[in-house]
């Protein structure tokens, strides 16, 4: 990973070789295999992929919110902190203080008997020390900043608020003690057109003013286009294209990131039929000896079933990574139609 440790040479966030493995039905199952991740301050860093490539997993990992049966691998660098070997006290210390993070139900974050405003106080009280009458105002504050009507809000239950205002409450819980890092898993999951593009500049705002990097979870490929300074492709739990943003979807490098953005309704290829993936991802416990992608890929030979591609810097490029034997025959959309 030198080209991106060098494109990045200030991380807030850093993913060294993450690995995540459970036990299967018959043996130990990896999902997440060395990961490699840079996270700049102020940035957007997304990871997409399909369900079950790994993304969630990732996530969780940072904060410690795995399941105990997990076991992980690597190393994920907060500034100089390894938080994998950080002990649940001090690991404490950060999340839901230095590192936050939002999710795609925030029903299920949400307390439904207790108010919205006791709820983000109550982030404010445990991590600040607050006081309750001074954390109700700052909390008031933060609502008001997410564009809800805090004095409102505030005294409302969450089933009296749209799915919208609910992921607002939760982004407002999220920066209450302005975060280092914010990952945002899926927030506009389940959300209309016209409120997934008011939550991402609301997230938008949210790196510019605080200066909060965030990692951003998503299938959504439009979403990320217009939002990501940088994306990780994510496939069967390896990372198989990792590039800033404008350059991957101007020029993929690998076949799944080519046929992921040919599969995307895009006004620019009006009256194109969209590409479709064959087959689904393996299963984790029957991945294959080679690239994971070679049943579903055009282009797959015999190298690419027998062989695992590395990531690598493509020829006659400089600052994006591709695990794939051939990428530099994978030239921009070239497989659209294949």
């Amino acid at each position: 990973m030198e080209t991106e440790t060098r494109r990045s040479a200030h991380s807030v966030l850093r993913f060294e070789n993450l690995s995540v493995r459970f036990s299967g039905r018959r043996s130990v199952v990896t999902v997440v295999r060395g990961v490699d991740l840079v996270l700049r301050p102020a940035s957007v860093h997304a990871l997409v992929g399909e369900s079950g490539a790994g993304k969630t997993v990732s996530a969780k990992a940072v904060l410690g919110l795995l399941p105990r049966s997990a076991e992980t691998g690597g190393r994920i660098l907060y500034h100089d902190a390894d938080l994998l070997s950080l002990s649940d006290r001090s690991l404490r210390a950060i999340r839901g203080k230095r590192i936050t993070m939002v999710f795609q139900q925030p029903d299920k974050h949400l307390n439904p008997s207790m108010r919205i405003g006791a709820q983000v106080a109550e982030v404010l009280r445990y991590h600040n020390g607050l006081g309750r009458h001074e954390a109700l105002l700052e909390a008031r504050g933060l609502l008001d900043m997410v564009e809800l009507n805090g004095r409102e809000v505030l005294r409302a239950f969450p089933h009296e608020l749209s799915g919208g205002m609910k992921q607002r409450v939760a982004i407002a819980s999220a920066i209450a003690c302005r975060p280092e890092v914010l990952i945002a898993d899926e927030p506009t999951t389940a959300l209309d057109a016209s409120i997934q593009a008011q939550i991402l500049a609301l997230l938008d705002r949210v790196r510019h003013e605080l200066g909060t990097a965030i990692l951003f979870i998503s299938h959504d490929l439009p979403l990320v286009r217009g939002f990501a300074d940088d994306v990780s492709v994510l496939y069967a739990g390896r990372i198989v294209e990792q590039a800033a943003s404008r350059e991957l979807f101007e020029c993929a490098s690998h076949p799944y990131t080519d046929r992921l953005i040919a599969a995307t309704p895009d006004p620019a290829r009006r009256g194109q039929r969209l590409a479709a993936i064959p087959g689904g991802v393996p299963d984790p416990e029957e991945m294959p000896a080679g690239c994971a992608f070679a049943p579903r890929c055009p282009m797959a030979t015999d190298l690419c079933r027998r062989e695992l591609p590395l990531l690598r810097v493509p020829a006659g490029t400089l600052q994006r990574l591709s695990a794939c034997h051939f990428a530099e025959d994978v030239a921009c959309g070239s497989l659209a139609d294949g």
